[in-house]
């Protein structure tokens, strides 16, 4: 799937994500799985985060998947 070192970098980057975005926004409930970020929040601070997180760094995409 790639070079060892990538689930190392991932999860580098993934914390370093954690510790700069989700300290601004307030979160209810926060779970990583691998590469994925769940959260439970208001549904009308929904934009605001995804805004957030693809300010991060312009290589990383990120997108909502909402449920209802």
């Amino acid at each position: 799937m790639g070079s060892f070192l990538s689930s190392i970098v991932s999860d580098t980057v993934l914390e370093d994500l954690k510790s700069i975005s989700l300290n601004n926004l307030s979160v209810v409930h926060h779970f990583i799985f691998v590469d994925d970020i769940a959260h439970a929040m208001n549904k009308k601070h929904i934009s605001e985060r995804c805004e957030v997180f693809n300010e991060y760094h312009p290589r990383l995409k990120f997108i909502i998947e909402k449920s209802d």
